[in-house]
């Protein structure tokens, strides 16, 4: 009997005999293994400890206090783990991946052994390969890759940020694990098993939610489409009495989520184009209903907060405060296409609506990180994504200050919008927000801040270049007769030419001309390590030791420097973040999109019109001079002259 007949026949017996839960467990796997048996599971990990545990780097005090850092302060973001059924005792029993990962994270702000946290990440990246070797599936690994995607290790190059990839594991396993099927049991075991039932759907719900906010922030496609469980969501927080205090904002955040969903889906609607966006779509038409949808949203959701989140939470209070700083940075995802289709058709003057609600938006964002995340105490402790969220606004206000954008804002609103963003930079930089130099609010306060420095000396430039007089070519003096006979008649030491030499250096080491007829040569030639020549690297270039467990003295006090930073941030420029490489695209610079998201350039010589009769830069300015697009196309790109920040 072919084993999809067998699950078929097994399924149809026990929903014959009624027994649905027995069909919920039974659609979670094809044949019952090893990750499934909890009894078995437990004893098989209690026998194979997690090695941070088992290599004394922390013990069990310590790991009631990272659990404790975790709930009280990471959840609060995530809401992913149940505390009464993810227990550390039930972790470690469980999953060791999950509870590896878990202290992981958690040990970036325990201030008792601060030298951990590389470490533990170290034991965690290591745990979550292992766990995709082995190919163990359970709701605990996949909740371990979430947690992975959300609290990684920062990185200097998009090939070593592995945030996109532990995101797309977990959403294959939740899928695997049919977590995407709802539930069809009513009647529960006991609370216990009421709450994995809840748990299976709330890892599917902040799955989803990951994948249309990372969507949102880059400008991706998204990879799960709404299914049942979605499209049950907005009341679902309320299913059970058992649901954690969270799931309200969760299902909120969900809702808000498929409302930018509808839109870039509805943006984004041109077979033709080959990015799909719809330039002919009529955006105000499109946006004002949108935004009056996303208004509607805000009131409402604001209202149920108050009525249904609990008040005397502050964790609660914190994720309702919350809504402001996610529906204005949806709104500027949604206004920024109008602002750039106005840009392109020259009509992007002052008090444009496009323009004033992009640079309002941002602005709030801003408002939202200074005046209420900072001063709550919980932003020291947020997902990254949140300060993604707030580099990209700060760009992008620091964007629309520059030309051509600049002369559409009044003197005061450029001073304010600077001041805001210098609040910004010293917000994330303080010891209130940032653990330490490699914290990953600190880096993005590096970064903006000479981001903001760069942006001063451009307008500097740019604004010396187009009010610089033009200054008289003088013809160099031909040569006479005399000196070309002069030259001709000199000694053959004196003579100089009269046009530039080039002068090409020989190799040191000819290269071979001959082509390699066999591996064996080819080896030999090129990679002679291979075959026991000497080795290209040394084991202490790299922070981490392939063989850590059985070189690394878990009583001695210098781990840190084998596990060193150098590791969690790579080799080159210390204020570079994968991140902010949507910041080096020099389209960026040139339209009114935010990171991420592209607008087809429109043919050459046909670049933009210009913007509005009242441009100050353009004003006054000859004819035979170069235009304004012309004079500031090197000036766009703030990163030109160098491509890293210093």
């Amino acid at each position: 009997m072919r084993p999809w007949d067998l699950r078929i026949r097994i399924t149809g017996d026990l929903v014959g005999l009624g027994n649905e839960a027995s069909v919920d467990a039974w659609l979670t796997m094809t044949f019952a293994g090893p990750a499934q048996n909890l009894a078995f599971r437990r004893l098989l990990n209690e026998r194979n400890p997690p090695e941070l545990l088992a290599m004394g780097f922390i013990n069990l005090e310590d790991v009631d206090k990272l659990f404790k850092i975790f709930y009280d302060r990471l959840n609060v973001f995530l809401s992913i783990l149940d505390p009464v059924i993810h227990t550390p005792v039930d972790i470690f029993g469980r999953s060791p991946f999950l509870f590896t990962v878990v202290c992981a994270v958690a040990s970036r702000y325990y201030t008792e052994k601060p030298h951990i946290y590389s470490v533990a990440m170290h034991y965690a990246r290591t745990a979550a390969a292992m766990a995709l070797v082995e190919g163990i599936k359970s709701v605990e690994t996949c909740q371990a890759y979430i947690i992975m995607s959300v609290y990684p290790v920062p990185a200097r190059r998009w090939e070593e940020d592995r945030s996109w990839l532990y995101l797309r594991l977990a959403i294959g396993m939740a899928t695997d694990l049919s977590l995407h099927v709802p539930s069809s049991t009513t009647k529960f075991l006991d609370e216990r098993h009421e709450r994995e039932i809840l748990n299976r759907t709330r890892t599917w719900i902040i799955c989803f939610n990951l994948d249309r906010s990372g969507a949102t922030q880059f400008g991706k496609p998204p990879s799960i489409k709404e299914d049942t469980v979605i499209r049950r969501s907005p009341t679902w927080y309320k299913s059970s009495p058992h649901n954690h205090c969270y799931d309200v904002q969760m299902v909120a955040y969900t809702a808000l989520l498929r409302l930018v969903g509808a839109f870039l889906e509805e943006v984004y609607s041109d077979p033709n184009s080959p990015t799909g966006l719809n330039k002919e779509l009529n955006f105000t038409e499109v946006t004002l209903r949108y935004d009056a949808k996303l208004n509607k949203f805000a009131e409402e959701t604001s209202t149920r907060f108050s009525n249904e989140a609990d008040p005397r939470d502050p964790a609660c209070r914190y994720r309702n405060e919350l809504l402001p700083f996610l529906v204005n940075y949806s709104r500027l995802v949604m206004f920024s296409f109008g602002f750039q289709q106005a840009f392109q058709r020259g009509t992007l003057g002052r008090g444009n609506k496009f323009l004033t609600t992009c640079v309002e938006a941002a602005s709030n964002v801003l408002k939202s990180v200074v005046d209420v995340m900072a001063p709550s105490g919980y932003l020291r402790y947020a997902a990254d994504g949140h300060f993604v969220f707030a580099a990209f606004a700060s760009a992008y206000l620091l964007k629309v200050l520059r030309p051509p954008f600049a002369s559409t804002l009044e003197h005061e609103q450029q001073s304010r919008i600077l001041a805001l963003v210098n609040r910004v930079i010293k917000t994330l930089a303080s010891p209130e927000v940032a653990v330490d130099d490699h914290h990953t609010p600190k880096l993005y306060s590096r970064f903006l801040d000479g981001l903001l420095k760069r942006n001063q000396e451009a307008a500097v430039n740019a604004a010396a270049m187009i009010r610089a007089p033009a200054e008289p070519t003088v013809p160099a003096p031909l040569p006479t007769i005399d000196t070309v006979l002069a030259r001709a008649t000199a000694p053959s030491a004196e003579k100089r030419p009269m046009s530039p030499t080039i002068q090409v250096q020989a190799p040191d080491e000819e290269l071979p001309t001959a082509r390699p007829t066999s591996l064996m040569e080819a080896v030999q030639t090129t990679q002679p390590h291979l075959l026991g020549g000497e080795p290209m690297y040394r084991d202490d270039a790299y922070a981490y030791s392939t063989t850590a467990s059985s070189t690394i003295d878990a009583q001695t006090r210098d781990t840190a420097t084998q596990y060193s930073n150098e590791d969690v941030l790579m080799q080159g420029d210390e204020n570079w973040i994968a991140t902010m490489g949507a910041l080096d695209n020099p389209a960026f610079w040139t339209n009114g999109m935010l990171p991420g998201f592209q607008w087809p350039s429109p043919p050459e010589g046909n670049w933009q019109q210009p913007l509005a009769p009242d441009n100050h830069f353009t004003n006054n300015i000859p004819q035979h001079e170069p235009s304004q697009q012309q004079m500031f196309a090197s000036l766009m790109h703030p990163m030109n002259q160098t491509q890293h920040l210093r």
